[in-house]
């Protein structure tokens, strides 16, 4: 193996490690809590949210692809980090065209590559394709199902995006689309009070106009949503900085931080995560999160058996 292979980091994060720091402590911890452990742990940023070669896409018959994915990501996820430095240095609860534009792309990117609905591709594939599940090349290749999907609705239309020459579609991505038209703002708590989880675009409630065949309890924690559908979009950005996209602007004033942090729980289907110290920061919300938690763990026992969480 060369040394650049050796080098080459293993651990793809499908939470960006820039988003991980914004809730961790100077030492760049976070106590962590999954949904399939009774207790919580703390571990470092590089250690949460990501996937051994994750990112890798297997081709029969071709050395496996280490770097297009990671590479293409980091382009979205270094200028999200530049939007969240500037609202955080902003007090404004406005949000330029720009930003938008690229908050719509990282959204795009993290609901797209999430384990949960990349294992469900896997899953079904390997489901229609019984016979062929048990060819090592077969189920080789599925390791990418999926990824080849981010690849070109999300890395090739962001990186045509500006480009005159391009066709319309081939800088076009429906999330993008659906969220441009939207009400956009920032929730700023005065103090530390929100948390992060494995997903990171948060959905709650059900749109006007729209039957919904589910108990309504469960629009809370994102089940039978889509971008369709939902009535807000909710993304903690850091512990004092969130993101509300809603359809309606009077729904999106009535957010609190215990709501917040309620979406961002109901949402997770692996872990949620906060810095050591914010219990005795936030204690009031510290107590709501377990209380939220220990829902959130009965519902993926109940409704999420076969996913890995």
């Amino acid at each position: 193996m060369s040394s650049q292979a050796s080098n080459r980091p293993k651990k793809h994060h499908f939470v960006p490690q820039f988003l991980l720091e914004r809730f961790a402590d100077r030492q760049r911890r976070l106590t962590v809590y999954r949904l399939k452990a009774a207790d919580s742990h703390v571990a470092s940023v590089r250690d949460v949210g990501h996937r051994n070669l994750g990112h890798t896409i297997y081709m029969p018959g071709r050395n496996p692809d280490h770097e297009t994915l990671e590479k293409g990501m980091s382009e979205i996820e270094g200028a999200t980090a530049g939007v969240v430095r500037d609202l955080l240095a902003s007090r404004k609860g406005e949000i330029s065209t720009e930003h938008k534009e690229v908050l719509s792309w990282f959204i795009a990117l993290q609901w797209q590559r999430h384990r949960m609905l990349l294992d469900l591709v896997r899953a079904k594939v390997l489901q229609d394709h019984p016979v062929k599940s048990a060819d090592p090349e077969f189920e080789y290749a599925t390791k990418s199902l999926g990824l080849h999907s981010i690849l070109m609705n999300v890395i090739w239309p962001w990186r045509n995006r500006n480009d005159p020459m391009s066709r319309p579609k081939e800088r076009w991505n429906q999330i993008v689309s659906r969220l441009e038209p939207m009400f956009w703002k920032t929730f700023r708590p005065h103090s530390p009070s929100l948390i992060v989880g494995d997903t990171t675009a948060c959905l709650s409630g059900i749109a006007n106009g729209h039957v919904f065949d589910l108990p309504v309890a469960y629009a809370n924690h994102g089940i039978g949503l889509g971008f369709e559908n939902f009535q807000r979009l909710t993304a903690p950005l850091s512990p004092t900085l969130g993101l509300i996209i809603s359809r309606s602007e009077d729904d999106a004033r009535k957010i609190t931080s215990r709501a917040m942090n309620r979406f961002t729980i109901g949402n997770s289907r692996e872990f949620v995560a906060h810095a050591p110290e914010w219990p005795s920061v936030a204690p009031v919300l510290f107590d709501a999160m377990n209380d939220e938690l220990t829902t959130q763990r009965w519902l993926a026992q109940s409704i999420f058996p076969a996913f890995r969480l």
